[in-house]
């Protein structure tokens, strides 16, 4: 399954999910999508240390580096590389790439030196010493403690190992199928390392334990590499074949079983121990919680564009995950060309799924007075919003008219547009946001107001 080559879309049918604790409140995190960078070529894998993001591009054969908490020019780390596409950098900073279309794993050190690592630069199979060894389409990396590399070696449909002296390895997937160009086709069994096929497999991801998850692009699955050398599922399924080679794609959440994907494509752990899965042809970014389900973090229906919240954003052919240290995401948005960050925020409590929730700043607000909507307006308290954003209230009863000042000065708010309900003065929102320069966006699926101040 080239993913290159393809763009196509599964509809799929997505709800949000509340969680009822026992007070009867209703709890809920999601997902808030942003656009981050817009690299400008063709990005496909993204991996982080600290603060730098590294993102490969496809057509420009450049790894580059961005700097998450800021709005610096890019620098260029790696270049003349060929479809490069997943990475992984190393505890002293090294960088490992999949140079893909020259069928070898190369670094690059915190110095900028770049060096093969293993592939003789020929598309083929074989085992032996690094400088023999053939790779073919391999397209990520991942670094266990002891300093090996494990490649998801996507058409030889197998997962190799980079000893740290340099001998490459088939640790698990076989066959030796053919197809009519004379390249190996690949195939689906779980069991023994040595028993097990893939089919394109095109990500790994270790887990604190030693486990390596494999993306198993062409049979719509998550498979597992258990450190005992058994292969298993466990997420995804289907059976029914495409150009009799690969699954046919679908999609669904609930129990990893029941779960269907699209080209899984990039997998990455997060700091809770669920593994974040770009799910490319569905457009999605998915989640295999620790207990078992597949849940949808953001995007999963149509493809597009558009920041915003949860299942309400839009991806376009999402191809890699980084996660940084404090649990941010930050996906390559393949088809859209942007790097899109991506935050979990707890949003306030309810206590009724139509009550109205408010964030400020990516920062939940938990107003003792309930909003409300009227004629397509949101009515909020006016003292306890305005106080909640950093503003003093200051009344006038001879005028009708409200001070709000803050350290950046004061502001006139007339009041005939306010209502009171049980002695509290509520005032539209988006216009309040607008008088004050905060910016104001509305989530109908969560029922949220997005507050933004450009000047945090």
């Amino acid at each position: 399954m080239r993913i290159a080559s393809k763009k196509t879309v599964l509809l799929g049918l997505v709800t949000a999910a509340l969680i009822a604790p026992a007070t009867g409140a209703f709890a809920e995190t999601v997902a808030r999508v942003e656009t981050a960078f817009i690299p400008q070529g063709s990005m496909y894998g993204t991996a982080i240390a600290g603060k730098t993001l590294y993102v490969s591009e496809l057509d420009t054969g450049l790894i580059k580096a961005f700097h998450t908490s800021d709005e610096q020019e890019a620098t260029i780390v790696a270049q003349s590389l060929l479809e490069p596409k997943g990475m992984a950098v190393a505890s002293d900073g090294t960088l490992y790439i999949a140079d893909s279309g020259h069928h070898r794993i190369v670094r690059v050190t915190p110095a900028g030196e770049m060096k093969t690592v293993a592939g003789s630069g020929e598309a083929g199979y074989k085992d032996g010493r690094a400088a023999e060894a053939q790779f073919h389409d391999p397209s990520d990396v991942a670094i266990a403690s002891d300093g090996s590399l494990y490649v998801a070696d996507t058409l030889n449909h197998r997962i190799r190992k980079i000893a740290t002296d340099g001998a490459v390895t088939t640790v698990a997937g076989g066959g030796t199928e053919k197809d009519a160009d004379g390249w190996l086709i690949g195939g689906l069994h779980d069991g023994t390392a040595a028993e097990a096929r893939f089919n394109e497999p095109s990500s790994v991801a270790l887990d604190p334990n030693g486990n390596l998850f494999i993306a198993d692009t062409g049979n719509q699955r998550i498979r597992e590499l258990t450190t005992t050398s058994t292969v298993k599922t466990v997420a995804g399924g289907g059976e029914e074949r495409v150009e009799n080679r690969y699954i046919k794609g679908g999609y669904a959440d609930g129990q990893a079983g029941d779960a269907r994907f699209y080209a899984p494509t990039g997998l990455t752990f997060a700091p809770d121990g669920g593994l974040y899965i770009a799910d490319t042809l569905n457009n999605a970014v998915r989640l295999l919680s620790s207990d078992g389900t597949v849940s949808t973090v953001v995007g999963g229906d149509l493809h597009g564009y558009g920041d915003g919240w949860g299942v309400e954003a839009q991806l376009d052919g999402p191809t890699d995950i980084a996660v940084d240290g404090k649990g941010a995401l930050w996906v390559a948005d393949r088809w859209n060309r942007t790097i899109r960050s991506i935050d979990r925020i707890a949003l306030p409590e309810r206590t009724q799924p139509a009550d109205v929730r408010f964030v400020y700043n990516g920062k939940a607000l938990q107003l003792k007075t309930k909003a409300i909507i009227r004629q397509g307006a949101t009515y909020a308290p006016l003292r306890e919003l305005a106080e909640a954003l950093g503003f003093t209230v200051t009344y006038q009863a001879a005028s009708k008219q409200v001070t709000l000042t803050n350290r950046r000065g004061a502001k006139q708010l007339d009041l005939r547009a306010a209502i009171v309900i049980n002695g509290s003065t509520m005032v539209p929102v988006r216009e309040l946001g607008n008088l004050l320069g905060v910016q104001v966006a509305w989530s109908p699926m969560y029922r949220l107001v997005d507050l933004t101040s450009p000047v945090k």
